[in-house]
């Protein structure tokens, strides 16, 4: 054959050299076998014995082992051409030379200084860090790209577009995710920083980035007090959105704080939650004074508001209810 190709760490394989015509050999030729090194260095990539092989009217082929090596370098497939020569002048080769081929079977792994990153959505920038492991004895490239998710590219952040080259020196890359602020209040979003490659010897690993909101919403009552007669018609405490755009749901509780006034006995009041977002900024409550026979000072009430929702900012979020006595 004039050309084999082989991995490297696999099996030895033979290369094999025979007398092709009839003619009778009625002596001994002497036929030597030595490689010349092209990309491939022996005793690195290969090895090869340099052997003088003995053709006669018994032997008419002969067979030399050669043996690919294995090592954890990253490379371009590396050639290596074995070579007969001799110096007995009855001698023609038909094929003198048979190159070998060796293919690289090693890869390199290429993934994020983190597989999640968390950035606050304040215009600040995430720096993040792109790591090759492996040898390499070529460069390698890969690409680096957004994939939106629930954060919008060029609302929620800058797109990333890079070309990173790394070669045995240069095996990290520093780069940058600018964040968008704006005045929403919304869910945590999230993207994918991608990697891509046409070179087969990769093995690449995303990451994410979680975009934490850190705008707010204010809510309060319209007013910060009422007077209301004992058993006349029930009243509306409401609470609104007064500052704030909303992408999500936020919840507000609704509850009372007695303080000469009794819930049940001199009103009622339900505890309630109110779902805000962008199609409800306001929500009511029923305040209902309740009558009695008893002549007695004027009682109050607080209506009071709370949320465990970190984007909620309350502007007034205590209401105190008089209730004054008719009997």
């Amino acid at each position: 054959m004039e050309s084999i190709s082989v991995v490297e760490g696999s099996n030895p394989v033979s290369i094999c050299f025979r007398v092709l015509n009839e003619e009778t050999l009625a002596r001994n030729v002497a036929v030597n076998v030595s490689s010349s090194s092209n990309t491939a260095v022996i005793g690195v990539d290969y090895n090869l014995p340099s052997s003088v092989f003995i053709f006669n009217s018994s032997v008419n082929e002969h067979c030399v082992s050669f043996v690919p090596l294995e090592d954890d370098i990253i490379e371009n497939t590396e050639t290596v051409t074995v070579v007969l020569s001799t110096s007995d002048p009855a001698v023609n080769f038909d094929i003198s030379r048979e190159t070998v081929s060796i293919t690289d079977n090693d890869r390199a792994s290429i993934d994020f200084s983190q597989a999640e990153f968390t950035i606050r959505e304040d215009g600040s920038t995430l720096s993040y860090s792109v790591i090759l492991t492996g040898n390499l004895d070529r460069s390698i490239v890969v690409s680096v790209n957004d994939i939106p998710g629930t954060a919008t590219r060029d609302v929620d952040y800058s797109n990333v577009s890079e070309t990173i080259t790394f070669t045995n020196s240069s095996k990290r890359f520093t780069g940058a995710l600018r964040i968008i602020n704006d005045s929403i209040v919304e869910t945590t979003e999230t993207l994918i920083l991608a990697l891509s490659s046409s070179d087969p010897s990769v093995d690449l690993v995303n990451a994410t980035v979680s975009i934490a909101d850190v705008s707010n919403v204010s809510i309060g009552f319209t007013m910060e007090s009422i007077s209301v007669v004992e058993g006349s018609n029930p009243v509306s405490i409401c609470v609104k959105v007064n500052e704030g755009i909303l992408a999500r749901n936020v919840a507000v509780n609704v509850s009372s704080s007695s303080n000469t006034a009794v819930i049940g006995v001199d009103y009622s009041l339900p505890s309630s939650v109110f779902i805000f977002n962008s199609s409800v900024n306001e929500h009511c409550v029923s305040f209902v004074p309740l009558e009695d026979d008893i002549i007695e000072n004027t009682e109050t009430v607080a209506v009071l508001l709370s949320t465990s929702d970190p984007a909620v900012n309350f502007d007034i979020s205590r209401e105190t209810v008089s209730i004054t006595d008719n009997d």
